[in-house]
């Protein structure tokens, strides 16, 4: 509910305090679903795994500077095709942090690639 209101210093209080992590993650889901990056970056900093979140829900946000958060800290860019998905779903920005990453993390460029194939795959079997 502290995440829903905004009110970023309850938030704070309560991610610091909170020892269940079950509880710590499903408020980051929540912030990112709230595309509260203030949010997320409080409730990182306090315990909350960012590994719990798909990183197809984040770039499904739209918000670059989120996106830019969870990768810079290790999101999984290959489990679940998260950018095949963002493809699939037209998130325009999604494209720059993927060409980023495929030229910064080599060891992910085929699987990235992959992803990207997938898509045109999708969008050029479909009818115009």
């Amino acid at each position: 509910m502290a995440v829903d209101t905004g009110f970023h210093s309850l938030v704070e209080l309560l991610a610091r305090h909170e020892e269940r992590q079950d509880q710590k993650d499903r408020a980051l889901a929540k912030a990112v679903e709230s595309k509260c990056l203030d949010m997320v970056e409080v409730l990182v900093q306090n315990g909350a795994q960012l590994q719990t979140v798909p990183l197809e829900d984040v770039l499904l946000t739209w918000d670059r500077e989120m996106m830019q958060f969870f990768l810079d800290r290790g999101a999984d860019l290959v489990t679940g095709n998260p950018f095949m998905i963002a493809f699939h779903n037209k998130v325009q920005r999604a494209l720059r942090p993927f060409v980023d990453y495929k030229k910064a993390r080599p060891e992910f460029a085929d699987a990235l690639q992959a992803q990207a194939d997938r898509a045109l795959r999708y969008f050029a079997g479909r009818p115009t």
